[in-house]
């Protein structure tokens, strides 16, 4: 029931947390990618022009129904007549990363969190060329730090085990006013 923005998009590197471009290079898989993280007012800017934007937040709950709508910058944004038609969106389950990675880039979540899933975090707390891709891999909602430590590798292998999101000491969405 809560209505959010996406804020300003940043560019952030594969390897190295908080770290901005210049990224050092990784094998197999862009060396940065398009990150943004939701908030209580309008931001305007253009974001179809940057391809896929990784949109993390601690709002934005695993196996959750989402409906987005578009709104032009110059538009008034108390009228509601001058949002698109809602599209629908949904968010992969808690713990499922990835379908496979036998091949590079790592095939997107299928609906289950596995052995694949833990060895795939797992991976990429090791940086390993086949590993899937940070912005899956950072799990720990409330510090959405861009970076993939033992928290993460922690959370992942918890849900494999069968324990439910959300995980052990999780603040929960702070939502908007």
């Amino acid at each position: 029931g809560q209505q959010m923005w996406v804020g300003p998009a940043l560019e952030k590197c594969e390897n190295g947390g908080y770290s901005d471009p210049p990224c050092p290079p990784v094998p197999l898989i862009p060396d940065s990618f398009q990150s943004a993280s939701l908030q209580c007012t309008p931001n305007c800017m253009d974001y179809g022009a940057l391809g896929v934007l990784h949109v993390t937040d601690d709002e934005i709950i695993p196996g959750a129904v989402y409906d987005v709508q578009l709104i032009e910058c110059s538009s008034d944004f108390g009228n509601e007549a001058n949002y698109s038609d809602p599209f629908t969106i949904s968010t992969a389950i808690w713990g499922d990363v990835v379908k496979d990675c036998t091949q590079t880039p790592c095939e997107p979540p299928d609906g289950l969190t596995g052995i694949v899933d833990v060895t795939a975090v797992l991976e990429k707390f090791k940086n390993l060329p086949s590993a899937v891709i940070k912005s899956r891999a950072d799990l720990d909602m409330n510090v959405p730090d861009w970076l993939v430590n033992i928290t993460d590798v922690t959370f992942c292998l918890d849900t494999f085990l069968g324990f439910t999101y959300p995980p052990f000491g999780w603040d929960g969405p702070g939502g908007c006013p």
